[in-house]
Protein backbone atom coordinates (compact mmCIF):
# COMPACT_ATOMS: atom_id res chain seq x y z
CA UNK A 1 0.00 0.00 0.00
CA UNK A 2 2.83 2.36 0.90
CA UNK A 3 4.61 1.47 -2.29
CA UNK A 4 1.47 2.30 -4.17
CA UNK A 5 1.19 5.64 -2.45
CA UNK A 6 4.87 6.36 -3.09
CA UNK A 7 4.47 5.44 -6.71
CA UNK A 8 1.44 7.67 -7.02
CA UNK A 9 3.32 10.43 -5.26
CA UNK A 10 6.27 10.09 -7.58
CA UNK A 11 3.96 10.06 -10.59
CA UNK A 12 2.12 13.08 -9.32
CA UNK A 13 5.47 14.76 -8.75
CA UNK A 14 6.46 14.13 -12.34
CA UNK A 15 3.14 15.43 -13.60
CA UNK A 16 3.52 18.53 -11.44
CA UNK A 17 7.10 18.99 -12.71
CA UNK A 18 5.92 18.55 -16.30
CA UNK A 19 3.19 21.14 -15.81
CA UNK A 20 5.73 23.53 -14.31
CA UNK A 21 8.09 23.01 -17.28
CA UNK A 22 5.20 23.45 -19.69
CA UNK A 23 4.32 26.71 -18.05
CA UNK A 24 7.96 27.83 -17.90
CA UNK A 25 8.86 27.07 -21.52
CA UNK A 26 5.45 27.86 -22.95
CA UNK A 27 5.23 24.90 -25.31
CA UNK A 28 3.72 21.44 -25.34
CA UNK A 29 6.14 18.59 -26.09
CA UNK A 30 3.30 16.30 -27.15
CA UNK A 31 4.18 12.62 -26.84
CA UNK A 32 7.29 13.41 -24.75
CA UNK A 33 5.40 15.50 -22.20
CA UNK A 34 5.72 13.94 -18.76
CA UNK A 35 8.74 11.81 -19.79
CA UNK A 36 11.34 11.81 -16.98
CA UNK A 37 14.13 11.80 -19.58
CA UNK A 38 12.94 15.09 -21.08
CA UNK A 39 14.90 18.06 -19.74
CA UNK A 40 14.10 21.18 -21.76
CA UNK A 41 15.76 23.33 -19.12
CA UNK A 42 19.16 22.09 -20.23
CA UNK A 43 20.89 24.11 -22.96
CA UNK A 44 21.52 22.23 -26.21
CA UNK A 45 25.15 21.86 -27.20
CA UNK A 46 26.06 22.55 -30.85
CA UNK A 47 27.45 19.55 -32.70
CA UNK A 48 29.66 19.35 -35.80
CA UNK A 49 32.01 21.99 -37.10
CA UNK A 50 31.41 25.69 -37.66
CA UNK A 51 30.42 26.53 -41.25
CA UNK A 52 32.17 29.18 -43.28
CA UNK A 53 30.19 30.80 -46.08
CA UNK A 54 32.09 30.67 -49.41
CA UNK A 55 30.93 33.19 -52.03
CA UNK A 56 30.19 32.02 -55.56
CA UNK A 57 32.95 32.29 -58.15
CA UNK A 58 33.26 31.07 -61.71
CA UNK A 59 36.52 29.33 -60.80
CA UNK A 60 34.74 27.12 -58.22
CA UNK A 61 31.73 26.31 -60.41
CA UNK A 62 31.65 22.56 -61.04
CA UNK A 63 29.47 22.85 -64.15
CA UNK A 64 31.76 25.41 -65.77
CA UNK A 65 34.80 23.33 -64.82
CA UNK A 66 33.29 20.20 -66.36
CA UNK A 67 32.55 22.05 -69.61
CA UNK A 68 36.12 23.39 -69.76
CA UNK A 69 37.61 19.93 -69.20
CA UNK A 70 35.42 18.42 -71.93
CA UNK A 71 36.43 21.22 -74.28
CA UNK A 72 40.10 20.46 -73.68
CA UNK A 73 39.43 16.87 -74.72
CA UNK A 74 37.73 18.20 -77.86
CA UNK A 75 40.75 20.45 -78.39
CA UNK A 76 43.03 17.42 -78.27
CA UNK A 77 40.85 15.69 -80.89
CA UNK A 78 40.96 18.81 -83.04
CA UNK A 79 44.76 19.02 -82.84
CA UNK A 80 45.09 15.36 -83.76
CA UNK A 81 42.82 15.74 -86.79
CA UNK A 82 44.46 18.88 -88.15
CA UNK A 83 48.17 18.25 -87.67
CA UNK A 84 48.78 17.43 -91.33
CA UNK A 85 46.64 20.36 -92.46
CA UNK A 86 48.59 22.80 -90.28
CA UNK A 87 51.90 21.37 -91.49
CA UNK A 88 50.93 21.75 -95.15
CA UNK A 89 49.68 25.30 -94.70
CA UNK A 90 52.56 26.49 -92.51
CA UNK A 91 55.28 25.32 -94.91
CA UNK A 92 54.49 27.87 -97.58
CA UNK A 93 52.26 30.30 -95.75
CA UNK A 94 54.56 33.34 -95.90
CA UNK A 95 55.90 32.54 -99.37
CA UNK A 96 54.07 34.07 -102.28
CA UNK A 97 54.13 31.62 -105.18
CA UNK A 98 54.66 32.83 -108.75
CA UNK A 99 51.41 31.20 -109.82
CA UNK A 100 48.31 29.98 -108.07
CA UNK A 101 48.52 26.48 -106.80
CA UNK A 102 45.38 24.88 -105.44
CA UNK A 103 46.03 22.11 -102.96
CA UNK A 104 43.14 19.75 -103.28
CA UNK A 105 44.57 17.46 -100.68
CA UNK A 106 44.48 20.28 -98.15
CA UNK A 107 40.77 20.77 -98.69
CA UNK A 108 40.06 17.09 -98.10
CA UNK A 109 42.18 16.96 -94.94
CA UNK A 110 39.89 19.33 -93.05
CA UNK A 111 36.25 18.46 -93.50
CA UNK A 112 32.95 19.89 -92.37
CA UNK A 113 32.98 18.07 -88.97
CA UNK A 114 36.40 19.55 -88.17
CA UNK A 115 35.26 23.05 -89.14
CA UNK A 116 32.12 22.57 -87.04
CA UNK A 117 34.27 21.49 -84.09
CA UNK A 118 36.39 24.64 -84.47
CA UNK A 119 33.32 26.85 -84.41
CA UNK A 120 31.89 24.95 -81.43
CA UNK A 121 35.05 25.56 -79.40
CA UNK A 122 35.09 29.21 -80.42
CA UNK A 123 31.42 29.56 -79.46
CA UNK A 124 32.04 28.03 -76.02
CA UNK A 125 35.14 30.20 -75.52
CA UNK A 126 33.15 33.30 -76.47
CA UNK A 127 30.30 32.36 -74.13
CA UNK A 128 32.77 31.81 -71.27
CA UNK A 129 34.30 35.23 -71.90
CA UNK A 130 30.92 36.99 -71.94
CA UNK A 131 29.73 35.02 -68.89
CA UNK A 132 32.91 35.87 -66.97
CA UNK A 133 32.57 39.56 -67.83
CA UNK A 134 28.85 39.59 -66.95
CA UNK A 135 29.55 37.83 -63.63
CA UNK A 136 32.13 40.49 -62.71
CA UNK A 137 29.95 43.46 -63.67
CA UNK A 138 26.43 42.27 -62.80
CA UNK A 139 24.59 40.12 -60.26
CA UNK A 140 23.67 37.11 -62.38
CA UNK A 141 21.68 35.57 -59.53
CA UNK A 142 19.07 38.27 -60.06
CA UNK A 143 18.60 37.02 -63.61
CA UNK A 144 15.16 35.79 -64.64
CA UNK A 145 16.69 32.58 -65.94
CA UNK A 146 19.41 30.32 -64.62
CA UNK A 147 22.99 31.61 -65.09
CA UNK A 148 23.73 28.34 -66.89
CA UNK A 149 20.83 29.02 -69.23
CA UNK A 150 22.33 32.44 -69.87
CA UNK A 151 25.68 30.84 -70.77
CA UNK A 152 23.93 28.43 -73.14
CA UNK A 153 22.16 31.39 -74.75
CA UNK A 154 25.54 33.08 -75.25
CA UNK A 155 26.94 29.98 -76.95
CA UNK A 156 23.84 29.74 -79.15
CA UNK A 157 24.21 33.36 -80.24
CA UNK A 158 27.86 32.81 -81.12
CA UNK A 159 26.98 29.66 -83.09
CA UNK A 160 24.30 31.54 -85.02
CA UNK A 161 26.80 34.30 -85.72
CA UNK A 162 29.33 31.83 -87.15
CA UNK A 163 26.70 30.18 -89.36
CA UNK A 164 25.55 33.52 -90.79
CA UNK A 165 29.11 34.72 -91.25
CA UNK A 166 30.13 31.60 -93.18
CA UNK A 167 27.05 31.85 -95.40
CA UNK A 168 27.68 35.52 -96.21
CA UNK A 169 31.39 34.86 -96.68
CA UNK A 170 30.67 32.13 -99.23
CA UNK A 171 28.31 34.46 -101.05
CA UNK A 172 30.85 37.30 -101.22
CA UNK A 173 33.60 34.94 -102.36
CA UNK A 174 31.27 33.59 -105.05
CA UNK A 175 30.87 37.14 -106.36
CA UNK A 176 34.56 38.09 -106.47
CA UNK A 177 36.52 34.87 -107.08
CA UNK A 178 36.44 31.81 -109.27
CA UNK A 179 36.11 28.33 -107.83
CA UNK A 180 39.84 27.58 -107.55
CA UNK A 181 40.52 30.92 -105.84
CA UNK A 182 37.62 30.41 -103.45
CA UNK A 183 39.01 27.02 -102.44
CA UNK A 184 42.47 28.44 -101.86
CA UNK A 185 41.17 31.37 -99.82
CA UNK A 186 38.96 29.07 -97.75
CA UNK A 187 41.96 26.87 -96.92
CA UNK A 188 43.91 29.91 -95.76
CA UNK A 189 40.98 31.15 -93.70
CA UNK A 190 40.44 27.76 -92.06
CA UNK A 191 44.14 27.60 -91.21
CA UNK A 192 44.04 30.99 -89.46
CA UNK A 193 40.75 30.13 -87.75
CA UNK A 194 42.28 26.91 -86.48
CA UNK A 195 45.28 28.73 -85.01
CA UNK A 196 42.91 31.25 -83.48
CA UNK A 197 40.97 28.42 -81.83
CA UNK A 198 44.14 26.86 -80.47
CA UNK A 199 45.14 30.16 -78.91
CA UNK A 200 41.88 31.74 -77.77
CA UNK A 201 40.33 28.87 -75.83
CA UNK A 202 43.38 28.23 -73.60
CA UNK A 203 43.84 31.99 -73.21
CA UNK A 204 40.28 32.59 -72.01
CA UNK A 205 40.29 29.51 -69.77
CA UNK A 206 43.61 30.48 -68.20
CA UNK A 207 42.38 34.04 -67.66
CA UNK A 208 39.30 32.79 -65.84
CA UNK A 209 41.04 30.25 -63.60
CA UNK A 210 43.98 32.53 -62.83
CA UNK A 211 41.52 35.23 -61.69
CA UNK A 212 42.71 37.71 -64.28
CA UNK A 213 40.60 40.83 -64.66
CA UNK A 214 37.75 40.34 -67.18
CA UNK A 215 38.72 43.56 -68.94
CA UNK A 216 42.29 42.27 -69.35
CA UNK A 217 41.06 38.97 -70.78
CA UNK A 218 38.77 40.90 -73.12
CA UNK A 219 41.65 43.08 -74.34
CA UNK A 220 43.90 40.07 -74.92
CA UNK A 221 41.15 38.31 -76.85
CA UNK A 222 40.58 41.40 -79.00
CA UNK A 223 44.33 41.65 -79.64
CA UNK A 224 44.48 38.04 -80.84
CA UNK A 225 41.49 38.55 -83.15
CA UNK A 226 42.98 41.73 -84.63
CA UNK A 227 46.36 40.03 -85.10
CA UNK A 228 44.88 37.14 -87.06
CA UNK A 229 42.78 39.52 -89.17
CA UNK A 230 45.95 41.42 -90.06
CA UNK A 231 47.62 38.17 -91.08
CA UNK A 232 44.55 37.32 -93.15
CA UNK A 233 44.81 40.74 -94.80
CA UNK A 234 48.47 40.12 -95.68
CA UNK A 235 47.82 36.63 -97.01
CA UNK A 236 44.92 37.77 -99.17
CA UNK A 237 47.03 40.54 -100.71
CA UNK A 238 49.90 38.17 -101.48
CA UNK A 239 47.58 35.50 -102.86
CA UNK A 240 45.55 37.67 -105.20
CA UNK A 241 48.38 40.05 -106.20
CA UNK A 242 46.83 43.38 -105.16
CA UNK A 243 44.03 43.38 -107.72
CA UNK A 244 41.25 45.89 -107.35
CA UNK A 245 38.60 43.25 -106.67
CA UNK A 246 40.82 41.88 -103.91
CA UNK A 247 40.77 45.26 -102.16
CA UNK A 248 36.98 45.50 -102.52
CA UNK A 249 36.66 41.97 -101.20
CA UNK A 250 38.80 42.74 -98.16
CA UNK A 251 36.89 45.90 -97.32
CA UNK A 252 33.54 44.19 -97.62
CA UNK A 253 34.66 41.09 -95.76
CA UNK A 254 36.62 42.58 -92.87
CA UNK A 255 34.17 45.40 -92.21
CA UNK A 256 30.86 43.70 -92.97
CA UNK A 257 31.60 40.18 -91.69
CA UNK A 258 34.38 40.38 -89.11
CA UNK A 259 34.84 43.63 -87.20
CA UNK A 260 31.44 45.33 -87.17
CA UNK A 261 29.39 42.13 -86.58
CA UNK A 262 31.56 41.21 -83.58
CA UNK A 263 30.97 44.63 -82.03
CA UNK A 264 27.25 44.37 -82.72
CA UNK A 265 27.15 40.86 -81.25
CA UNK A 266 28.89 42.09 -78.09
CA UNK A 267 26.32 44.86 -77.65
CA UNK A 268 23.45 42.43 -78.29
CA UNK A 269 24.73 39.99 -75.65
CA UNK A 270 25.13 42.80 -73.12
CA UNK A 271 21.63 44.03 -73.93
CA UNK A 272 20.19 40.53 -73.44
CA UNK A 273 21.95 40.25 -70.08
CA UNK A 274 20.72 43.64 -68.89
CA UNK A 275 17.17 42.89 -69.95
CA UNK A 276 17.12 39.64 -67.96
CA UNK A 277 18.50 41.14 -64.75
CA UNK A 278 15.76 41.95 -62.24
CA UNK A 279 16.01 45.57 -61.11
CA UNK A 280 14.49 46.93 -57.92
Amino acid sequence: MNATVDTIGVMSGHVECSSVLLGAFGQDFGFFSGNPLLHPELAARPCGFPMEVVPYSVQNDNVIGTVVIMCFFLMAILIRRTRSFVSQQANGFFHSPAHKVVHNEVDTSIGVPTVALMHLLLAIAGSLLVFYHAYATRNLFLCRISPYGLAVAYAGMFSLFFVLRNALSSFINWIFFEKASRRQWRSTYNFLLLLETWLLFPLISAGIYLSVSPDTVLRLTAAVIVLFRMVLLYKTFTTFLLKIYCILHLLSYLCALEIIPLLILWEILNGITDSLIITF
